[in-house]
């Protein structure tokens, strides 16, 4: 991870390891810099950033809805004459004002979980890699439509009809909690 340290001017990536602060800078002078910044005294101070979670989830949610809108897109940009009806659409409509304004409703609900570690590394049996970002798209019986998308190992479901999640949990349910971006074989 990286540290800040601001009167250096500078930052470091930064590791615990057996109960002691490491630093190491991009190079063999940078970490000499960093190193006689600490040891002078010229710096008493490290920031680390903390990813934690938004009390208000609004942003989060209007940023889903514009995902979710760019992945339709995407998808439907295959299909010949596609544009006169996603544009149209009352419930295309109703997402699009909420991603632009985030009103009406004030707030669109969405169904989160953590998949994997954002650091997990896949096999697909020839070599290792990282998935930063996935999504793709989940009809259920009851007809609607959930964009799902997993950035850094957690897992969103956003329904593009309306601003209720709750067939998404139902649908987990019924299929053992098995995400639709990873089905069973």
């Amino acid at each position: 991870m990286r540290g800040i340290l601001p009167s250096l001017e500078t930052s470091a990536n930064i590791w615990l390891q057996d109960n002691r602060i490491h630093f190491a800078g991009d190079g063999e002078a940078h970490t000499k810099k960093i190193e006689d910044g600490i040891l002078s005294g010229k710096t008493r101070t490290l920031y680390v950033p903390l990813a934690t979670e938004p009390k208000d989830k609004t942003i989060l949610s209007r940023f889903l809805a514009k995902v979710s809108l760019e992945a339709m897109a995407i998808r439907l940009a295959k299909l010949e004459d596609w544009q006169d009806d996603f544009f149209s659409d009352a419930q295309i409509t109703a997402l699009r004002r909420f991603a632009r304004r985030g009103d009406k409703p004030g707030f669109w609900p969405f169904h989160e979980r953590q998949l994997y570690h954002e650091d997990h590394e896949h096999n697909d049996g020839q070599e290792w890699y990282q998935v930063l970002h996935e999504w793709d798209f989940l009809r259920t019986d009851q007809g609607e439509m959930y964009c799902v998308i997993c950035i850094f190992g957690r897992e969103f479901a956003f329904n593009l009809g309306g601003p209720d999640c709750s067939g998404y949990a139902k649908w987990l349910d019924e299929n053992g909690h098995v995400s639709p971006l990873y089905p069973r074989s």
